[in-house]
């Protein structure tokens, strides 16, 4: 029980709340049975779906993702079935080609997707077709280290977000909806985030008001300034021109109080230091409660971010160092994306899974999905080392 209390509390709002069951399962009306999608094609291929109950991977208010398979080669993939209407006013939808053209070895990749007519005849779906992650999301880790797993471990998982992110992020895209259900584990065991979330324009004002609107599903991985902001606007259901507006005087207060105290020389220098933009920060903080909840099995807080953070007397000086960092109440002493990938605790792992530490466990599979896991063996190490040692 106090496993799953723990559980809930880190995955907070990620369970929908208008995601509601009856006798024939979820009430969601995106689901491909109801919008009669047997089969999609993108990218030139078509793809069978998977509609037995062993073929559903993921259900919630939004919509469906489902088993499907090349009709050519028969090769296993995921295909993503989303409500877009149901994500906001705000939702920009990224094109075809915007979400193929995203190519990162930490990335779930792409291979392209389609709109679906629903009954009105207006294209208000989406299907994507992605590569399959056999191994589920990152709760089946959680659940296997309650009270957390080593950090050379945790360390490989969250340097492999942080990279994810930071490669998003250098090319004006931002990811709205950063949470465990979001970090999927491919046939070998490595850490993949999804690009279900990513919206273009990192720095405009639509990206910034749909990452507060995904406050209400992001718990404990929103940071407190993201969350004052909403207050300040009037909450989730507020006009989205009040909304822009707090961010904006926010991202001003920040800017300002970074300058400030660049000039007094309390600052380390304008690289140690995140953009005063919402989603870099909001970024990282995210990277640091992941690292908590990893090494911990719990979050960073009980309540809220006002209180005294403690960390394990086990911790590493060089992990409490970067929860510390990522984590500051204050959104401009937190790191850059790719001042936390260059030094401390995740240079330190990405030095050592390129060496020698991952060498024995950095391809053990995960395959809690067996059935639709294709078997894998050894590959070369890619731009950041795999995810290690996760029990199969």
């Amino acid at each position: 029980p106090g496993q799953c209390a723990r559980l809930m509390d880190i995955l907070a709002g990620d369970i929908p709340s208008s995601l509601l069951w009856d006798e024939a399962g979820p009430t969601s009306d995106t689901t491909f049975a109801k919008l009669g999608v047997e089969s999609v094609t993108v990218a030139g291929r078509r793809f069978d779906v998977d509609g037995s109950p062993l073929g559903l991977l993921h259900l919630s208010a939004t919509g469906e993702t489902r088993v499907a398979h090349d009709v050519d080669t028969r090769e296993a993939y995921a295909v993503k079935l989303v409500d877009e209407a149901s994500l906001g006013p705000d939702h920009a939808p990224l094109s075809d080609e915007d979400v193929t053209a995203l190519a990162h070895p930490c990335l779930v990749t792409v291979i392209g997707s389609m709109a679906v007519s629903v009954s009105s005849g207006k294209a208000t779906a989406r299907v994507y077709v992605t590569e399959l992650c056999a191994g589920g999301d990152l709760l089946d880790t959680l659940i296997e280290h309650e009270d957390g797993m080593p950090e050379t471990d945790a360390c490989l998982i969250v340097r492999r977000v942080t990279s994810a992110l930071s490669y998003l992020h250098a090319r004006g895209f931002v990811h709205t909806r950063l949470r465990p259900s979001k970090l999927l584990l491919d046939g070998s065991g490595r850490v993949k985030l999804s690009v279900a979330g990513c919206v273009r324009g990192a720095g405009d004002r639509s990206a910034r008001v749909e990452v507060l609107r995904g406050l209400e599903s992001a718990g404990a991985f929103a940071p407190p300034e993201q969350r004052a902001v909403l207050a300040v606007a009037g909450g989730v259901g507020a006009d989205s021109s009040a909304i822009a507006a707090a961010a904006d005087a926010a991202d001003a207060r920040a800017a300002d109080a970074a300058a400030a105290a660049r000039a007094a020389g309390s600052l380390a220098g304008a690289s140690a230091v995140v953009t005063t933009s919402l989603p870099d920060a909001g970024a990282v903080w995210a990277a640091g409660v992941l690292a908590f909840v990893l090494t911990h099995g719990a979050l960073p807080y009980e309540e809220s971010a006002a209180e005294a953070l403690q960390l394990s007397p086990q911790a590493s000086e060089s992990l409490t160092a970067f929860v510390r960092g990522a984590l500051a109440s204050e959104s401009w002493l937190r790191p850059s994306l790719p001042a936390l990938l260059s030094k401390g605790w995740l240079e330190q792992c990405g030095s050592a899974g390129a060496g020698g530490v991952a060498s024995e466990s950095r391809h053990a599979p995960i395959s809690r999905i067996g059935i639709f896991a294709t078997p894998r063996g050894p590959s070369s190490p890619v731009d950041e080392p795999a995810n290690v040692a996760l029990s199969q």
